[in-house]
């Protein structure tokens, strides 16, 4: 048998991952790797956490105080047995008292705990009580809200939801025997919408009606109804509920929420009216609270922990903060947004890019870097700064850059000389959380950072091409010194280089080219005046370089 070698297994192993990865396709991984030529490589995914019972994380609060019965303690009916009224509620009493935690327990063999509201003995006074459930988190349901009520369902009663963590509210959803007589809207049930209504807040009979406390106990605001509009009765085509909640405006807001709050505005009454004789078989009591839903993370954490007191995304993609809602520290804050589901099964993560890209660049090239082909005089609008301009969304170290110049005449390069370029940056790009590096308009640090300015016989568009292959040579700066000259022949003096004139008018050129470069600049030239006898013009001319 032949002997497989441990690269070619590791290879095989991180392929198979990798296609499991994208066969899941429910956005639960936010990176895989797999094996390139170059090596093992991440890939990165949007991703969300699985869904969890949100009951385990809420904190519960009842309102009006003193709503909760046993305080003092006292006897209540039923409304199957009216006049048979041996229960009681003592709060004194672990037996027999019904606090509001008890609506988030887990039921234990098979004996049912719940909590109670007094009974309705101050009729016609309003049975009103306010529960409002606490996450401290932004959550996106993942199935229908069940709340269970022992003793029958309100006959009249609102859903509401905060998206700011109770600061504001908005109904979600309304209950009632008759919509109509208590809230003024006709009955509607979720099956009854369709694709562009599927966010309407309506009205529903379908839970407040009586058919007997004991048959009938669980009121639902329904999410996997509405749902399956877009995937099909058995949830299908997922595909097609991930792209509305990209495409279709508000939809996956209506599924977001941090905290809910039920308002109870009547209890159940058997089916008929008030009996004032008998007010202690009116009451509130619910047994159970079930609200499954996934932390919201904006697509960038897999996973959700509950620590320091609150749910807490644990943020992938570069991404900080309890609901990965902005960029780490050293990454472009404005380069955050959230993930999305598209292209499905793996949608795209969005992560977030790093901060000063291009003075990473500046810093990466310093070492080695080539020395420049350029004008050895530039226009006076260039003579302090050239302003570079790079993509705020490159990652990796860009090669080329465009650099707009100013249209310059052209003339034929004669003579070379070598010059520094000035490049400087502002102190933005030493701040690791800038959003951009921003060149100064002080070109008083040079910088040996090697490029080239390659111009285009067209337009007035520079490239600057960065070259690492050779270190930046050192450079001279040429001044022309003109001398006085006889009416017959000038001398015109240089630092750098000296020529000779012919007649009355001499003319010294001066150029510079690179000889590190396969690229030539022609330079200024400068014409001396004659100051004894015979006054010249004097004119310069600046020439464009030519590749």
């Amino acid at each position: 048998m032949g002997v497989v070698s441990t690269s070619a297994m590791l290879s095989q192993v991180l392929f198979h991952l990798h296609f499991v990865t994208l066969t899941l396709g429910q956005y639960d991984i936010c990176k895989s790797l797999f094996s390139t030529d170059d090596g093992p490589t991440w890939e990165f995914y949007a991703c969300q956490p699985k869904p969890m019972a949100m009951k385990e994380f809420v904190q519960i609060r009842v309102d009006p105080p003193g709503i909760t019965c046993g305080n003092p303690p006292e006897r209540f009916c039923t409304l199957e047995n009216p006049y048979l009224c041996s229960d009681e509620c003592d709060a004194s009493n672990p037996d027999l008292a019904h606090p509001p935690q008890l609506m988030q327990d887990r039921e234990r063999s098979g004996l049912i705990t719940y909590w109670q509201t007094v009974t309705w003995s101050r009729y016609p006074e309003p049975l009103l009580a306010n529960i409002s459930l606490a996450w401290n988190k932004s959550l996106e349901l993942t199935d229908d809200i069940q709340v269970t009520f022992e003793y029958g369902r309100p006959t009249m009663m609102v859903l509401d939801k905060s998206l700011d963590k109770g600061r504001t509210w908005q109904p979600y959803q309304f209950y009632a025997d008759d919509c109509m007589e208590a809230f003024g809207m006709p009955a509607k049930r979720v099956q009854d919408l369709s694709a562009t209504n599927v966010t309407r807040v309506i009205c529903t009979e379908q839970y407040s009606r009586w058919v007997g406390s004991k048959n009938e106990k669980v009121l639902r605001f329904e999410v996997m109804a509405r749902f399956t509009i877009f995937t099909g009765p058995k949830l299908l085509n997922m595909d097609s509920l991930y792209t509305r909640m990209e495409s279709m405006k508000g939809l996956r807001d209506f599924f977001t929420f941090t905290n809910l709050r039920l308002r109870l505005l009547r209890p159940a009454l058997g089916g008929t009216y008030v009996q004032k004789d008998n007010l202690l078989k009116y009451f509130y009591a619910i047994s159970n609270i079930e609200v499954p839903a996934r932390c919201k993370c904006n697509l960038h954490a897999g996973q959700c922990t509950f620590r320091e007191g609150s749910l807490q995304c644990d943020c992938e993609h570069n991404t900080t903060g309890q609901d990965c809602t902005r960029c780490e520290r050293g990454f472009k804050a404005k380069s955050w947004k959230p993930g999305s589901y598209l292209p499905t099964p793996n949608g795209s993560p969005n992560t977030c890019d790093a901060a000063g890209t291009l003075g990473m660049l500046l810093l990466a090239t310093d070492q080695t870097s080539v020395p420049a082909t350029i004008p050895a005089t530039l226009p006076a609008s260039m003579s302090d700064t050239v302003p570079v301009s790079a993509s705020p969304d490159q990652t990796d170290s860009p090669s080329l850059t465009t650099v707009n110049l100013p249209p310059m005449e052209v003339n034929p390069p004669t003579t070379t000389v070598r010059a520094q370029p000035k490049v400087t940056e502002s102190s933005d790009a030493a701040d690791p959380t800038s959003d951009s590096v921003t060149p100064s308009s002080d070109a008083t640090t040079p910088t040996s950072v090697g490029f080239t300015l390659t111009p285009d016989s067209t337009t007035t568009s520079y490239t600057v091409t960065s070259d690492t292959s050779t270190t930046a040579s050192d450079t001279s700066t040429t001044t022309s010194d003109t001398s006085t000259a006889t009416s017959e022949t000038s001398t015109t003096t240089s630092e750098t280089s000296t020529t000779t004139s012919e007649t009355s008018t001499t003319t010294s050129e001066t150029s510079t080219t690179t000889s590190d470069t396969s690229t030539k600049a022609s330079d200024t030239s400068t014409t001396a005046s004659d100051t004894s006898t015979t006054a010249s013009d004097t004119s310069t001319t600046a020439s464009d370089t030519s590749t």
